[in-house]
């Protein structure tokens, strides 16, 4: 019963783990345009934090996509710093999380 409520506790943590902003300016964005790609936007900034060495991604049916993208090349184009919020930095895709949410500085 211990090894049972142990686990359950274990689990809940990471249920509820709290979300982690990283921001900075943005060094390369890449866009897929079509297609299966696992990633349908990847940014890096230019110092990527260890949790995500490679950047961050959305996903290529992520509902908005194009409002992320717009976001991040905005912040590219005026070297402004921007912030990307994940969820679960365990959670990734190689090295790079999945953006939750995205917003200037």
């Amino acid at each position: 019963m211990k090894k049972l409520l142990l686990i359950l506790a274990l689990l809940s943590a990471d249920s509820f783990a709290a979300a982690k902003n990283f921001c900075d300016e943005v060094k390369r964005i890449r866009v897929w345009a079509n297609g299966s790609d696992t990633y349908g936007v990847w940014a890096e900034l230019k110092n990527n934090p260890s949790q995500c060495p490679g950047g961050f991604y959305l996903n290529h049916n992520a509902t908005n996509k194009q409002f992320i993208y717009s976001l991040i090349l905005a912040a590219k184009a005026s070297n402004q710093r921007i912030c990307f919020q994940v969820y679960d930095v365990n959670s990734k895709i190689e090295n790079r999380c999945r953006i939750h949410y995205t917003m200037h500085e």
